[in-house]
């Protein structure tokens, strides 16, 4: 029997169009297993570790995509500019 992992993380389900996931390549479906190196293994857990970053920040995140597990580099928007499209 092949070994496999069971992957944790964060299901992507929904992206903001223009965003910083859109213009970093992340899709809906996409399982956020890691920011930085650092595993995800919950919503909160990936909120908390976004919030410390600022704004224009690069931040490398690990999903799995089709059972493959693929890096993205994604630049940090400016929360308040996001609000005020709401």
């Amino acid at each position: 029997m092949p070994w496999t992992r069971a992957w944790e993380g964060v299901v992507v389900a929904g992206i903001v169009p223009e965003g910083p996931g859109d213009r970093g390549g992340l899709q809906e479906g996409d399982v956020i297993v890691s920011l930085n190196a650092e595993e995800v293994p919950s919503r909160k857990e990936l909120y908390l570790s976004l919030w410390r970053h600022g704004p224009g920040e690069k931040l490398t995140l690990e999903v799995m995509r089709d059972n493959r597990l693929r890096r993205l580099e994604i630049t940090t928007g400016d929360r308040a500019e996001f609000f005020k499209q709401v």
